[in-house]
């Protein structure tokens, strides 16, 4: 049965994108949309018209917000489109990693890749075809099929993980986009990072600690911004290298401990340093107000409280270990 093609008097377009990233991704042809669709009658094994079909409803609904969300498709599939229509809707989630590979270019000793919180696994396939041996790893569920099929159907042998059974495994390279914004206890997530990464191993992140307009990044999460970097730093991770929000970090501090030992105690050194970050930022937002209240200072000092109110609750808990 042909799927209906919404809204035929829309005209859908999207520019090919520039830089080498987008030609490791992609899957048969440089137009983002129509291979979104090869890709989706590949991997659902449709129709081409019927994958186009689906593609167009996608960016109708998802991108566009033109026509309602469409009832009784997959929702597993439908999560599969929102990953591969990405470089067609943000085109910067696969042109940002033409300057990551810039910068590891020249860091000939790299060999193994973790892609923390992998998503649709568009950064696991780039690191793979880099030549890395790469292992995706988020929180496994129904999705996780679909990844694995990207996966297959470019005959690439990456590796699938929980990202709660890593154990004591340390990586020359962490990619992690795209995924603390959405995590409510950062400082565990970034201790996680950090107990799986070697000395002298690299880790590229992109936080994007903005308020979203789908409404899934953590609201908290915005106070970060100003002293991410500073924050990490407090645990070893030095910057190396940013352009924009992208971040570049090494980790300095020696291998002391096994990873669950080391994730505990980066997280409460993190949470230390954000209860006395954020309420310096705090402060200085309540400092900074007139009697107008302006939003984004009002914004800062709420985020920067909460951030304050849940590292000083989680310090006074026992450690896990």
């Amino acid at each position: 049965m042909a799927i209906p093609n919404p809204r035929p008097d829309v005209q859908l377009k999207a520019q090919p994108l520039p830089g080498p990233a987008y030609q490791l991704v992609r899957f048969q042809v440089d137009d983002p949309i129509e291979d979104a669709a090869l890709e989706t009658a590949a991997l659902a094994e449709l129709a081409i018209e019927d994958a186009r079909a689906l593609v167009r409803t996608n960016l109708l609904h998802y991108h566009l917000k033109m026509i309602e969300e469409p009832k009784g498709l997959d929702r597993n599939l439908y999560h599969l489109l929102v990953n591969l229509t990405q470089p067609a809707r943000i085109p910067i989630m696969t042109t940002r990693m033409d300057w990551v590979m810039e910068q590891l270019r020249p860091l000939t000793d790299l060999k193994t890749a973790l892609d923390y919180g992998g998503g649709g696994g568009r950064d696991s396939i780039i690191l793979a075809k880099l030549g890395y041996q790469t292992t995706y790893c988020d929180l496994l569920n129904a999705f996780t099929p679909w990844v694995e099929k990207r996966f297959r159907a470019r005959q690439q042998a990456i590796e699938i993980v929980d990202v709660r059974d890593l154990g004591d495994r340390r990586f020359d390279l962490i990619n992690c986009m795209d995924v603390l914004e959405h995590i409510y206890d950062l400082e565990y997530a970034v201790g996680d990072i950090f107990a799986h990464l070697r000395q002298g191993g690299h880790l590229i992140a992109y936080p994007s600690f903005y308020n979203s307009w789908n409404g899934d990044h953590v609201e908290k999460n915005c106070g970060y911004r100003p002293y991410f970097v500073d924050l990490v730093a407090q645990i070893g991770l030095k910057l190396v290298a940013r352009a924009g929000e992208v971040y570049h970090f090494v980790r300095e501090t020696p291998v002391q401990a096994p990873s669950a030992v080391e994730r505990e105690a980066a997280r409460r050194e993190l949470y230390k340093h954000s209860e006395r970050l954020s309420f310096q930022a705090a402060m200085t937002a309540l400092a900074a107000m007139t009697n107008d209240f302006p939003e984004p200072t009002l914004s800062t000092l709420v985020d920067n409280l909460a951030i304050w109110r849940l590292s000083r609750h989680r310090l006074a808990e026992k450690p896990a270990l």
